[in-house]
């Protein structure tokens, strides 16, 4: 302590703290406005660099990481993106993310290992999880409703000459 008292010591501090205080927010609005105009030169620099960034996370994302019901893990590995539906054909261009990733063993799911799985549609996904879930009965029972529609409308074809 410089000061052979704790009031002047203080008063000191105080009168420091103050200086060190405007002297840090001019070097802060300097720094501020120093930035501001390199942005507005650079300008379209940082954009080519967001966009090439986003794609590069998108196609990070969607080479390894995957859901599982509400769980997302990421680090796994996937089969190379398509950009088709291997099921039905549809092709997606890149920027689109309509493509899913239909795995199906979950039990082997962790970060650093490769994972089964094909790429599909999000209709084809739909289809998939319903094989998966042994749910084959909403298939068999509209197969069977349409036999049955079918068969209704043959007999009322055949009804309606008659009638006339």
């Amino acid at each position: 302590m410089p000061y052979s008292s704790k009031e002047k010591q203080k008063e000191y501090d105080h009168q420091r703290n103050k200086h060190r205080q405007a002297y840090f927010q001019k070097q802060y609005q300097n720094r501020k406005s120093y930035l501001k105009a390199y942005y507005q030169e650079h300008k379209e620099q940082y954009k080519a660099r967001n966009k090439k960034r986003r794609i590069a996370l998108r196609e990070y994302g969607r080479n390894h990481a995957l859901t599982i019901g509400t769980q997302r893990i990421s680090g796994v590995f996937k089969r190379p993106y398509t950009g088709y539906c291997e099921l039905c054909g549809k092709v997606f261009d890149g920027e689109n993310r309509k493509l899913a990733y239909h795995h199906w063993d979950d039990s082997d799911v962790k970060p650093g290992k490769k994972v089964k799985g094909i790429w599909v549609c999000e209709k084809c996904h739909r289809v998939c999880d319903m094989v998966e879930r042994k749910e084959l009965y909403i298939i068999q029972r509209y197969l069977k409703l349409k036999r049955m529609m079918n068969r209704k409308c043959k007999i009322q074809e055949k009804i309606k000459p008659e009638l006339n």
